[in-house]
């Protein structure tokens, strides 16, 4: 098993995507892909939910995560990001966090921005035990079912399996 969606470069733009089962990351975006990923959902036990590297060679373009959620279980973290990752990413839930897992860092090389994301964390733990390197600094701490940014999960009903298998009951 690998990465639920990888892109390699490009620039497609990719809304309405549930991701669930894989046995790696659930998303993962390499050598400077330029799109936009909007309105998706991840239920990962494979590595990490998001792994966003940064550019290879001398393309250099940026890409857009917003409006996700993504329930962790038992992945090995939240987000792996690079000191050179280019990523701007909006309106994203964790929740289903367990101890160890984490967003890793904040890219450093190029002016990236991180805004409304949220978290369930499990009782008796502080934001930072999961979110690193600053990335506390665009978090918020939610209790179960408050979350107000996140996938509209709505759009995959009636037809996913992941609806019809009652995965998404919990978005």
């Amino acid at each position: 098993q690998d990465d639920g969606i990888e892109w390699f470069g490009g620039t497609v733009n990719v809304k309405n995507a549930v991701v669930w089962n894989t046995g790696d990351d659930a998303i993962d975006t390499d050598q400077s892909w330029g799109g936009t990923l909007d309105n998706f959902i991840i239920i990962n036990p494979g590595d990490e939910c998001l792994e966003l590297d940064g550019p290879e060679g001398t393309m250099v373009a940026k890409h857009i995560l917003k409006n996700g959620s993504c329930y962790a279980g038992d992945a090995q973290g939240l987000a792996d990001l690079d000191p050179n990752s280019n990523v701007d990413m909006d309106g994203i839930y964790f929740f289903g966090l367990k101890a160890g897992q984490d967003f890793d860092e904040l890219p450093t090389v190029y002016a990236c921005t991180f805004s409304n994301l949220q978290a369930t964390i499990p009782s008796g733990s502080n934001l930072t035990d999961f979110f690193k390197g600053g990335s506390d600094a665009f978090a918020t701490a939610v209790a179960t079912g408050a979350n107000t940014k996140g996938a509209n999960p709505d759009v995959f009903l009636g037809w996913s399996w992941t609806a019809v298998s009652g995965s998404l009951n919990n978005f």
